[in-house]
C-alpha cells in the first residue's frame, strides 16, 4: 500500500478565497472551523479538482468555473504539494 502524505495547498481567486494557504503537519490532525459561507467545503472541493481535474459534467461532479472567486472574476489557481512514498508532487 502506498503512503500518501498532503504538504501544502495555495488557493488564489477560489471561492471566497482570495488567497489562502494551508500547510499539513506531518502525523497531525487537522479541523478546519468557520462560519456559515466562509469557504470550508471550498477548500476539499478546490483538493478535489486539483487532484482529479475538470470534467466538465454537471451533476455531482466539480466544475473549476464553479470556483473561481464570483467577486474577483480572475483566474484561479490550485496548488497541491505531496508525496507518495517517497516521491514529491
Amino acid at each position: 500500500m502506498q503512503n500518501i502524505e498532503f504538504i501544502d495547498i495555495h488557493l488564489e481567486n477560489v471561492g471566497v478565497h482570495n488567497e489562502m494557504y494551508i500547510q499539513f503537519k506531518n502525523s497531525s490532525l487537522l479541523g478546519i472551523v468557520g462560519n456559515n459561507g466562509s469557504g470550508k467545503s471550498t477548500i476539499f472541493k478546490a483538493l478535489m479538482v486539483g487532484l482529479y481535474g475538470d470534467t466538465g459534467e454537471r451533476g455531482n461532479s466539480l466544475s473549476i468555473s464553479d470556483l473561481v472567486n464570483k467577486k474577483k472574476k480572475d483566474n484561479l489557481t490550485i496548488i497541491i504539494r505531496f508525496k507518495i512514498d517517497s516521491d514529491l508532487f
